[in-house]
């Protein structure tokens, strides 16, 4: 896999080439000073702030104990991108996410 390394000093951040516009773009704006965290986490006690709404949902989520499911083999992940990365393996390796079998009674 090809990655491109973040172009700001000091930063070791690399973002996957195939979609790096996008992600690079997020990434920087990371390292924005003035940006401006409009979405809070609506969780009492956590406090996190985000660019996105998505993330405050994501977030939520994770204190509720809420879990992001592959459809395919019912397995549970902390966040989204878990997920994403089981889905990349399991077309590598098709024996990684075996398919649940529900039986009618």
């Amino acid at each position: 896999m090809e990655f491109i390394q973040c172009p700001i000093t000091n930063c070791t951040r690399k973002i996957k080439a195939h979609n790096w516009k996008s992600n690079m773009s997020d990434h920087l704006q990371t390292h924005d000073t003035e940006r401006t965290l409009v979405y809070h986490c609506t969780y009492e006690g956590c406090g996190k702030s985000y660019m996105r709404e998505n993330s405050v949902k994501d977030c939520v989520r994770k204190h509720q104990g809420d879990k992001f499911q592959c459809e395919t083999c019912k397995k549970g992940f902390g966040d989204r991108n878990e997920r994403e990365k089981h889905r990349l393996v399991a077309k590598k390796c098709p024996d990684e996410c075996v398919p649940v079998v529900e039986n009618d009674v």
